[in-house]
């Protein structure tokens, strides 16, 4: 078996770093260690993640698979922050977690935490989530709390793979209290994880925080609603125009089809009076076959415009789908107009 000292020599980076990176970004701001001890926490079990990875893999599992392992054996991500908090309280001049720690913790190292398996999701991704992600608060502390978000973001993707997860921080951090923030020198912590929102602050914190979502779920929901008031006015319009429409090309078509049978009744008309040599008679009939041609002409740009309109009419509200999809938006835009929970109304 490869020692710990020639992996580092022989360090491959492997392509799963995001998996165990992102839930690096999840766990360390939840063990509540600051500063450099945290980045030494973090190469540490970075370190420990990548070697267990590697062992996995030696007994013929793929890598999405040795870093599912290696993190889920860990455990949930929100008790094995706990467990680093106590030790971290027993032992404050060691924060960094030696091998001997991990295996109180729980022997190796994995994560259910991302479920990664690139041939199935996109960018790698897969839809399981971070265990941590599955509770509201975190037992025995009370400080931790995670704030589901989702109903404030239209947009397919989640908020912390779109601009809008820090524009929602951006908002909190400006209308609660915004010198306790670590952003701002405090101490007080925010992390957006999928549609997720972890915040470790005191409880006072909590509380703006809280009044801040409810704004904004306030506004979200009046947005809703009148978007589905404008979507079934939209319909209704968009039904009566396809009645419409409908009934115009039913009457071109029978007129169409008058003019095709009168055309077809004149150049026989036509055909009679020439082998007759009636040239008059000849002259009337062919004046009479230009104008019906001319007519049929114009009726059949006419069908084929108003069957394209029908055709847009009956495609409108997958279009439409698709463009609100593109476009996206949240309410925490109108947070603009709100007042800091000390002076709200």
């Amino acid at each position: 078996m490869t020692t710990r000292v020639q992996r580092r020599l022989e360090r491959v980076e492997p392509s799963s770093r995001d998996a165990v990176g992102r839930w690096l970004d999840v766990f360390v701001p939840l063990t509540g260690v600051r500063g450099p001890a945290a980045a030494e926490l973090r190469d540490e079990l970075e370190d420990h993640l990548r070697a267990r990875v590697d062992d996995l893999m030696i007994t013929g599992l793929s890598e999405p698979e040795a870093t599912r392992r290696a993190v889920a054996e860990l455990g949930e991500t929100a008790a094995l922050a706990r467990t680093f908090r106590a030790a971290r309280g027993n032992n404050r001049r060691r924060l960094a977690m030696h091998l001997s720690v991990l295996a109180v913790v729980g022997s190796a190292i994995g994560i259910g935490v991302l479920g990664f398996n690139g041939a199935t999701a996109p960018n790698g991704m897969s839809g399981e989530r971070p265990a941590a992600i599955a509770e509201t608060t975190a037992p025995h502390d009370p400080d931790t709390k995670r704030y589901d978000v989702r109903e404030l973001v239209f947009a397919e993707a989640p908020l912390d793979r779109s601009g809008e997860g820090a524009s929602l921080m951006q908002t909190i951090v400006s209308l609660v209290q915004p010198e306790t923030w670590e952003v701002n020198g405090g101490e007080a912590r925010l992390v957006i994880m999928g549609n997720s929102l972890f915040i470790d602050a005191p409880s006072e914190v909590h509380e703006g925080v809280e009044w801040v979502l409810a704004s904004l779920r306030k506004d979200a929901e009046a947005i809703r609603m009148a978007a589905i008031e404008d979507a079934r006015r939209s319909d209704q319009e968009r039904r009566r125009q396809i009645e419409e429409l409908q009934a115009t090309i039913n009457f071109l078509e029978g007129r169409f089809r008058e003019v095709l049978l009168r055309e077809a009744q004149a150049e026989s008309q036509r055909n009679q009076a020439h082998e007759a040599k009636d040239m008059e008679k000849y002259a009337v009939v062919e004046a009479e076959v230009r104008t019906l041609d001319s007519l049929s002409s114009d009726l059949r740009n006419r069908l084929a415009t108003a069957r394209s309109l029908l055709m847009e009419l009956d495609f409108a509200p997958y279009i439409d789908a698709r463009d609100a999809g593109r476009a996206g938006s949240t309410a925490n835009q109108s947070a603009r107009g709100l007042r800091s929970p000390s002076g709200r109304q």
